[in-house]
């Protein structure tokens, strides 16, 4: 019997038991036996293997581990030894270059020569600067666009400015959004100051529509005399009318004035279809609202269109500064919608006009609790302010309001703001230094002040955009005791002192651009949170969310109206060339292909044949009038699809023939508009390199370039690098810079030629500061021909490039 390890005698017996159960007997069962306790040791060893595995992939795992973690630890104490190793080099050259500078101090102080470092050589251009008086820069938020351009113009036409030159002046004072506007322009629009003024206007809403809007809702400013007044509602109506393009005649002015009444009563969808095409009279305006509305099976009644001033809301009656608007079926009328007759109507009440009984009690209804005065005066109520007009208050109103509602006597209550700054003058408001950060509302930067007295958020009303408007009011109180009524809006702001969507008032002279109060996640003013403007950078991912699909552009080919069998025999007959081919009636033969001409029943026709291919083509000789149709259709069309030449002119000469069709469809082509702005990347070819010149005489060529920033700067504070070196003698000039600004380069420049002679080229890369109009200009007055190699190709300006890498190697060691 063939032996059992201990270990699997249990399992052995089964199998015993197995044996005796299946009938085995004699060497049948030892046969049977001996197998299955075969196959049982082959388990066993190899489950015995796979723990051994097990039990070495532990420790081998358990010793990575305490290599790493040694590792670890020894890095560390590696590198806190060289932290410390650097501080320790650090302090100790600080204290050298501390101890070397109060020496040379010491030293200057002694010999008398203290002298402000920082003062360079005098500017070698102040002097065509010093011809003209120095005007104050142009303060975006503050100062009127149209006002401070005025003054500009009327300054330089005193002083006989040549006009060419008004644009690169105006741009040094420019600020804020006007700046920005004016480095959105091109190259040739920067240098003229009309398109330059243009574009500041659109950018400040000083269009056509911006001046009616200041001429209808233009009020006396504080301290403006009758005189200075009536003289700023002429100059906005002048402003209108000339960009208006009106002549300045009794029937154009009526029509001016009658269009844009007629645009401000209409339905808006039509007054916006009425605008769009720019309709230039009254008959023509007329005939296209009539379109429109037969169109929409409408009446110019319909959805009317009512006019305000201040492109507010409408007014509100009295009733609604102190109780809630009550609302109104849609078939009932308001007092207000019968235009002048509510405003004549005599209150039975008070005997007075403007107003009618019932609302004399809305008047009635102020606060007359013990010790309080009244409200809202009947004067000021009746009234009828409208959302942003200001009114005076008695002082004890505050102590009628309770958790921001002002509590009335009929039992209602209104929502109130309380202790709004009332300050609006922009220089009395820097003269307090007051805590004002800059911040962003809607990506706009504006300026935000932290005021503690107020209760809530206030924000300009220009800041604001139509959507964001709730259609609710509320009563604003401020310090100096005047109220006015402001819409709420829900803004989106980001500022060091309060971040999010917040609920704000909308008010047209708030003392700052936003204002923020005691609200809810408010930081106090000495503690604002400027890591909030840091990185204010639009990504990748948000830009493509916020991207607007440009819809497919489909070419708007002109439909031709065809010609008929007269009409094409009568311009064949017309065309002289044509003539000429029928008249001379000859058959070419070129390369076994056989070309003539022929007329059938007065047609001109052009027969290709292939003599060895059995093939004829029939061409029909096209006039001149009609050619640049049928290339349009075989290039422009849907199935032209803007295809090449060969197969261009493949399509044309499949049906049709005139004398030069291909040197007429080759043009065609290559001057195609849409086939030069997506032309596929390798087709257009490169430019040919070509061979730099040898240079033999001293300074006819020079190269320059500059290094840097370099960090740490120089004890003077340079941190650039010029240099310059000549082709001829490889003589080369490094000058020091604390900035590269064009203005510092180019007196680095002059004071090397006026040292080393004045080249004849100048080659360097595209710098903004070697290729301004400035280095230009100096160029030209010194006879210097500049040369620019490619961009980010710093191989073609190998000399001074090779020369930079030698010169930062020393300054490293």
């Amino acid at each position: 019997m063939i032996g059992i390890n201990p270990r699997r005698c249990q399992r052995g017996k089964k199998i015993v038991q197995q044996a005796d159960l299946l009938g085995y007997r004699g060497e049948t069962r030892e046969e049977y036996l001996k197998q299955e306790f075969k196959v049982l040791a082959e388990r066993a060893a190899i489950a015995r293997k796979e723990e051994l595995e097990a039990e070495h992939a532990a420790i081998a795992k358990k010793e990575e581990l305490e290599r790493a973690a040694r590792k670890e630890e020894l890095e560390a104490e590696r590198a806190a030894k060289k932290e410390e190793a650097e501080r320790t080099a650090k302090i100790e050259l600080e204290k050298i270059r501390l101890e070397t500078e109060m020496k040379m101090l010491q030293a200057k102080i002694q010999a008398g020569m203290v002298k402000d470092e920082t003062v360079g050589n005098t500017s070698r251009f102040s002097d065509a600067s010093a011809k003209h008086p120095k005007l104050p820069h142009f303060q975006d938020g503050k100062d009127d666009l149209d006002i401070w351009l005025t003054r500009f113009e009327r300054l330089a036409e005193s002083n006989s400015w040549s006009k060419d030159k008004w644009s690169s002046s105006l741009c040094a004072l420019l600020t804020g959004r006007a700046l920005d506007c004016y480095g959105r322009l091109s190259s040739e629009q920067a240098q003229d100051y009309d398109k330059v003024k243009q574009a500041l206007m659109k950018r400040y809403d000083l269009t056509e529509d911006g001046y009616r809007r200041k001429f209808r809702s233009c009020k006396p400013a504080e301290g403006e005399s009758p005189d200075m007044f009536i003289v700023r509602i002429v100059t906005y109506l002048d402003s209108g009318i000339k960009l208006s393009r009106t002549e300045k005649s009794y029937e154009k002015l009526k029509d001016l004035i009658v269009r844009e009444q007629f645009m401000d009563a209409c339905p808006e969808d039509l007054a916006t279809n009425l605008r769009e095409k720019d309709l230039p009279t009254l008959e023509r305006i007329a005939k296209e609202a009539d379109l429109f509305l037969q169109a929409r099976h409408r009446k110019l009644c319909d959805q009317p269109r009512r006019v305000f001033q201040n492109n507010a809301r409408p007014k509100m009656d009295p009733v609604r500064l102190i109780e809630p608007e009550k609302k109104l079926n849609s078939g009932q009328r308001t007092g207000e919608d019968r235009v002048g007759v509510a405003d004549q109507r005599l209150c039975f009440k008070c005997k007075k006009t403007g107003h009618i009984a019932r609302y004399y009690t809305a008047v009635d209804t102020t606060v007359k609790k013990a010790g309080a005065g009244v409200v809202l005066t009947a004067t000021a109520a009746v009234k009828k302010p409208t959302e942003g007009s200001t009114m005076k208050v008695t002082d004890n109103l505050q102590s009628e309001v309770k958790d921001g509602m002002l509590q009335l006597t009929s039992g209602k209550s209104v929502p109130v703001m309380m202790n709004c700054a009332a300050l609006s003058d922009p220089e009395k408001t820097k003269s307090l230094r007051l805590p004002i950060l800059r911040g962003e509302i809607g990506g706009q930067e504006v300026d935000v002040m932290r005021d503690t007295g107020c209760e809530g958020v206030v924000v300009q009303r220009q800041l604001v955009d139509a959507g964001q408007l709730t259609g609710e009011c509320c009563l604003l109180l401020r310090i100096d005791n005047t109220a006015l009524l402001a819409e709420k809006a829900v803004i989106n702001l980001r500022t060091p002192f309060l971040s999010g969507e917040v609920k704000a008032l909308c008010i047209p002279d708030a003392m700052c651009d936003v204002i923020v109060g005691n609200v809810d996640g408010a930081r106090s003013p000495e503690d604002p949170d400027m890591s909030v403007m840091v990185g204010a950078a639009t990504t990748r991912a948000q830009a493509k969310r916020d991207a607007v699909t440009k819809p497919l552009r489909v070419p708007d080919m002109e439909r031709h109206g065809g010609v008929d069998r007269e009409q094409l025999i009568k311009l064949q007959r017309e065309d002289p060339r044509i003539q000429e081919l029928v008249d001379a009636n000859r058959t070419s033969q070129r390369g076994g292909k056989v070309v003539s001409f022929e007329n059938a029943r007065g047609i001109v026709y052009r027969r290709y044949e292939y003599p060895g291919r059995n093939v004829s083509i029939k061409q029909v000789v096209l006039p001149k009038s009609v050619r640049e149709y049928v290339m349009s259709a075989a290039h422009n069309s849907l199935t032209g699809a803007h295809l090449g030449i060969r197969k261009t002119k493949n399509k044309v000469l499949s049906n049709f023939y005139w004398p030069g069709v291909d040197g007429d469809v080759t043009r065609y082509c290559r001057s195609c508009d849409v086939c030069q702005r997506t032309v596929k990347k390798g087709i257009v070819p490169r430019v040919p390199l070509e061979k730099v010149p040898l240079v033999d005489t001293p300074f006819k060529r020079v190269t320059m370039d500059i290094v840097g920033p370099i960090n740490p700067p120089s004890e003077a504070g340079h941190r650039f690098i010029l240099t310059l070196i000549d082709y001829a003698t490889r003589y080369a000039k490094a000058v020091p810079l604390r900035k590269i600004d064009t203005e510092t380069v180019a007196e680095a420049l002059v004071d090397i030629y006026s040292r080393l002679g004045i080249p004849e080229e100048v080659l360097s890369d595209q710098g903004t500061q070697l290729m301004s109009d400035c280095m230009k200009e100096v160029c030209r007055l010194l006879g210097i021909k500049q040369k620019a190699t490619t961009p980010y190709h710093s191989m073609c300006n190998g000399l001074v490039e090779r020369f930079n890498t030698t010169l930062k190697t020393c300054l490293r060691h």
